[in-house]
This record gives structure tokens, C-alpha cells and sequence, in this order.
């Protein structure tokens, strides 16, 4: 994170073991027709997938970490971590996957018991995967025989539904046109929303009320009716926001000379209030996540911090029009509230000197750490490092859930 500089930081945040055969679901829909096409949840027999069930209850943190196999590829597992302070446990590790990153954020359900992923299914078709965490089974959702690849699957707030990206792969191996579907949790009622965009389809978050999905082709961000594929919106948001039940409902980053927050007071982005909080370049914010019982939200703030390419960025919640920064140990990456809104989480990262490259190179480690919303008691939960003390990557992305 040091490496970056103000305007890198901002453009950074715009963006189960088993084994037999896998069966083939029904074809797809028309490209032009919302009928809902027909397939099936088929049992997961994947190689290289385990699953460990969760069953412990809490308040929990769930994050991704991935190895390297020295080509690009690798593992990536699901760690879980009790903010009480119990030892992290690994939950789910599946082969890394070339379509996108993880963000567990949007692939773990609201009630936390179920988890997607994109996999290889055979023969280079990526697949949706949807794992039990809690019950220790995963099923995948093979639709058709056909080159498309699914990626960026997301739950909608019921868990009755995921909306996910189909895309083309090129010879090269580069993603083509990608366009948004929907399809129910059990494998049913396919539908295209999107036709393809010449550049990859971001699948966000959907509205409380399940009505929309929030989505990016190239930049922006809109809302794409799930029942009619109409967009609804498109604005500027710079990051993905935070949706509540109650309004206002949206908060947002957007764009501009600088940045600032807006409040949504209707059914999406296109309903923006009056700006919360305006900052100017060469101070941004982003990142912010509505508290789960309070009527404050917090927000990432980076600005310069006196040394060359080196922003400061700190988290402030702001609540009753007033705003106040956490007195934090280290640098944020990512922050969100811990599932009964009296503390954060937040992602650090810190650099450490390369022992196999001494006095030139540097390595990046992760930590998971949580602290009180007055700013007391903060802690670490949740470290990168293997079980030899190498540092990993986590995502730069996580979620916190009550069990």
C-alpha cells in the first residue's frame, strides 16, 4: 500500500474435496429473451476443492488469502477468524481462478452459511460453485457445454438468487465480452439481463429489496433491473457503496474534483441527496459502509502525507454531521463494521524486508485487526503469514457476520 500515491490509491479502489462426474444442466436463453432456461445444482466433484464446515457460532470475519504456484495460479482459501479472539481456521481452499479476484464481501450469503466461487469444471469452462460452509457440501451450477466462462457471482440480500458475469475467453486467454445473468440458488430460471460489454461486466452488490443489481462495465456504476434487465441508473461512484433497508438507503463516493460522500434518499444512486462530505483533489474518500444498528456510517480518507507518493489514509466515521478519525496502529486498506456496530475491521498492510533479496526488495503482509468505534482495544485477529511465517495475500476485501 505504501508504494501507492494518492491518485494510485483511488484508482485501486475503483476497481469442497470430492469426486465424480459432473453432469451437464439444460441450455442457455436466448441472448435476446429473459425466458428462464432450466438446469440443475449437480453435487461438486472437483479436484483440489475442500471444505471444513463451520459450525461454531459468534461474531466471525471471513477473508480470502491466496498462494502462488510460480505461474500465476494457485490456491485460494477462506479463512474464518472469531473476533473474540479464538484461532483462525481455514474453511474452504479451491484452485485460483483467472476470472477476477476474490471478494468474499459479495460471494458469502447474508446469513453467512453459503459461499460461490468460479472454478474449472473441465476443459477450461469456469463454473459457479455454491459451498455450504455451515453444512460442509457444495454443488455446481454447470449450465451448458458451451466456451462461456462465469465469473463474479453475488448473492442477493434474500439468498434466493445470484447475479454473475458470463464471458468470453480469447485465444490469448484474454476476457472478452462479458454480460450480466441472473439465475436462481438452485439452478434455476436463467436469465441475460446485459448483452456484453467490450470491456469486463463488475458484479457489485443488489438493492435491499432485491429489485436491482449494481454493476460497472468499464466505469461507472448502475443498476440493472433483475426482473426486466432495464438500467435503472448509472452514475459516477467511484467505489462500490453500502446499501441499508432503511433510508436513506445508499451511501456512495463520487467522482469529481476530489470526491465526496452522497446520501441516497430513494431506490438508487439516480435519487442522490445533498452531499454529505466534499473534499478536493488531492484528498479522496471512498470505501463508505453504513453501521449496522447506528445512523453513522465510516469512510476511507487519503491524503498526502508530507512524503513523495505516500498518501496518509486514516478511517473516519462521520455521524450527526460530525466526523472523526480512528487512532489506528497502521494504514487501512479496507474497513467494515463488525456485526453488532460497535467496533471495525480493517485490513493493514505492512512491509517487511525481503530476506532473500537483502537491502533491495520488500514484502507486503496482510493483517486482519479490529478496534472499538471510540477507538479503543484494537487487536489483531487475523495474520497472512503461512504456517512458516511467509507472508500471503488477502484480499483486499472481507466480511463480518454473526453465527
Amino acid at each position: 500500500m505504501r508504494s501507492l500515491g494518492v491518485i494510485g490509491f483511488a484508482m485501486l479502489l475503483l476497481t469442497c474435496a470430492c469426486g465424480s462426474r459432473i453432469e451437464q444442466g439444460a441450455t442457455l436463453a436466448s441472448p435476446a429473451s429473459l425466458t428462464p432456461a432450466t438446469t440443475a445444482l449437480v453435487p461438486s466433484s472437483l479436484a483440489g476443492v475442500e471444505l471444513h464446515p463451520l459450525a461454531d457460532r459468534g461474531d466471525w470475519v471471513l477473508v480470502s488469502r491466496t498462494t502462488s504456484d510460480g505461474g500465476g495460479f494457485g490456491t485460494t482459501e477462506l479463512w474464518a477468524a472469531e473476533l473474540s479472539g479464538k484461532a483462525p481456521r481455514l474453511v474452504l481452499g479451491f484452485p485460483r481462478a483467472w476470472i477476477g479476484e476474490t471478494f468474499v464481501s459479495r460471494q458469502l450469503s447474508a446469513d453467512g452459511a453459503r459461499f460461490v466461487f468460479s472454478a474449472d469444471v473441465g476443459g477450461g469452462r469456469y463454473r459457479i460453485v455454491v459451498a455450504d460452509i455451515r453444512g460442509g457440501t457444495s454443488r455446481v451450477i454447470d449450465l451448458d457445454p458451451s466456451e462461456l466462462q462465469d465469473g463474479h457471482p453475488t448473492w442477493s440480500p434474500d439468498r434466493s438468487r445470484l447475479a454473475f458475469a458470463r464471458m468470453t475467453r480469447g485465444a490469448d486467454g484474454r476476457i472478452g465480452q462479458s454480460g450480466l445473468w441472473v439465475i436462481n440458488a438452485d439452478g434455476t430460471g436463467l436469465r441475460k439481463l446485459l448483452d456484453g460489454a467490450n470491456a469486463p461486466t463488475y458484479v457489485y452488490d443488489w438493492t435491499p429489496d432485491g429489485r436491482f443489481v449494481g454493476v460497472a462495465q468499464n466505469v461507472g456504476y448502475s443498476l440493472v433491473d433483475a426482473s426486466t434487465g432495464a438500467i435503472r441508473s448509472s452514475t459516477n461512484v467511484i467505489t462500490p457503496g453500502s446499501w441499508r433497508a432503511r433510508e436513506p438507503a445508499f451511501v456512495g463516493a463520487i467522482s469529481g474534483q476530489g470526491s465526496e460522500i452522497t446520501i441516497a434518499t430513494g431506490s438508487g444512486p439516480d435519487a442522490l441527496g445533498v452531499p454529505q462530505l466534499r473534499v478536493s483533489a488531492p484528498v479522496f474518500i471512498s470505501r463508505p459502509r453504513w453501521n449496522p444498528v447506528r445512523d453513522e456510517f465510516l469512510y476511507l480518507r487519503s491524503a498526502p502525507s508530507g512524503q513523495p507518493n505516500i498518501p496518509a489514509i486514516t478511517i473516519q466515521i462521520r455521524g450527526g454531521g460530525i466526523d472523526r478519525a480512528l487512532p489506528l496502529s497502521g494504514e487501512p486498506g479496507f474497513a467494515e463494521w463488525a456485526p453488532d456496530g460497535e467496533a471495525i475491521v480493517y485490513l493493514r498492510t505492512d512491509v517487511l524486508p525481503d530476506p532473500s533479496r537483502p537491502g533491495a526488495g520488500a514484502l507486503s503482509q496482510n493483517s486482519l485487526r479490529t478496534i472499538r468505534r471510540d477507538g479503543s482495544s484494537e487487536r489483531e485477529v487475523f495474520s497472512s503469514a503461512d504456517d512458516q511465517g511467509h507472508p500471503l495475500s488477502l484480499a483486499g476485501d472481507f466480511a463480518t457476520r454473526h453465527y
